[in-house]
């Protein structure tokens, strides 16, 4: 059976306030992090496609959004998510209804995994070496758990960045999982930022690959140019 939020819980619900520095100035501003609303499904989609297919180490280094079909099967990963979960997160500033940043959140259950496919060749070299990473990870028998909160792209307006907000989204994982009932929360991160961001929240490395090591497991792992050392499992136990 599929995981579904409960009905108990308010949605959509904020998880988060905090303070950063405003758009043209050092004057502290306040923020919120909390659900997608469905009213914001459509722009969260475009903010996507805009800044992390083009920005995030992994797709950049294959130029994924210039591959049509792969472009369309990663759209419809998140829309799945967003829909069926309803557990994705945006950030707000106060007083604003322009996305700041974002990050896509489903339930990963080990009696129900998330299999992907899809006929794009670049888009399953980044599923096949996440997967890779994460089954190393072993994050079921580390914690002894059946499910978890997971994520499939983090992603803030390059306008905004520089502020803290990729920390301050990740933080809003706390709140929530407490509020489903989840005990972990465990993601990939593939480039530097993020993964200083999730240090910074309480994160642990629990499984860590450089991306030269992965290109010589198998060429399908293998990610040109890329400008980052490696790819990253890190989890947060949910106190």
């Amino acid at each position: 059976m599929n995981w579904e939020r409960p009905k108990n819980i308010p949605f959509p619900n904020v998880w988060l306030k905090f303070k950063a520095k405003d758009l043209n100035s050092d004057n502290l501003v306040d923020y919120i992090v909390q659900d997608l609303p469905e009213s914001y499904y459509d722009k969260a989609m475009e903010h996507m496609q805009k800044y992390f297919l083009r920005d995030e180490s992994i797709c950049k280094s294959i130029d994924l959004i210039n591959d049509e079909v792969g472009n369309r099967n990663c759209c419809k990963c998140w829309e799945d998510f967003i829909r069926n979960d309803k557990c994705s997160l945006v950030c707000f500033k106060m007083g604003s209804d322009e996305i700041v940043g974002l990050n896509i959140i489903y339930i990963e259950t080990k009696s129900n995994k998330v299999v992907i496919d899809s006929k794009s060749d670049k888009f399953m070299k980044i599923n096949r070496a996440i997967a890779y990473c994460t089954d190393e990870a072993k994050v079921y028998e580390t914690y002894g758990i059946d499910k978890y909160l997971s994520a499939f792209g983090l992603s803030v307006d390059p306008k905004y960045r520089g502020r803290g907000i990729g920390e301050q989204i990740l933080r809003a994982r706390i709140p929530l999982c407490k509020s489903l009932g989840i005990d972990v929360t465990s993601t990939s991160f593939t480039g530097k930022a993020s993964q200083r961001s999730a240090e910074k929240c309480g994160f642990t490395v629990q499984f860590e690959e450089t991306y030269e090591n992965l290109a010589k497991l198998k060429d399908e792992y293998n990610f040109p140019n890329i400008n980052e050392k490696s790819l990253k499992i890190m989890s947060m136990k949910i106190e």
